[in-house]
């Protein structure tokens, strides 16, 4: 995976980037080029969060949700 950035860097990235990003429990994320490939589950994993579960492996029992946010940038927070 790609090597972190300072919030400043990553904020400025964002805003002119076609990379996707995301923040996790507050932090943003630039996903680097190589990870279309990857669910959100395994994702999470890379990272080292291992909260999230996987369940049936379709989407049907729920185990494996995650809370989707929106980044305000005005106020810089996700709401």
């Amino acid at each position: 995976m790609g090597s972190l950035k300072t919030e400043d860097e990553l904020e400025m990235e964002s805003t002119e980037s076609t990379e996707p990003i995301l923040y996790v429990n507050g932090v943003l994320r630039v996903l680097p080029d190589g990870l279309a490939h990857m669910t959100l589950l395994e994702y999470l994993r890379d990272i080292g969060l291992t909260g999230t579960k996987l369940g049936c492996g379709e989407g049907g029992c729920g185990a494996c949700t995650v809370m989707v946010s929106y980044f305000d940038r005005n106020s810089k927070k996700c709401v």
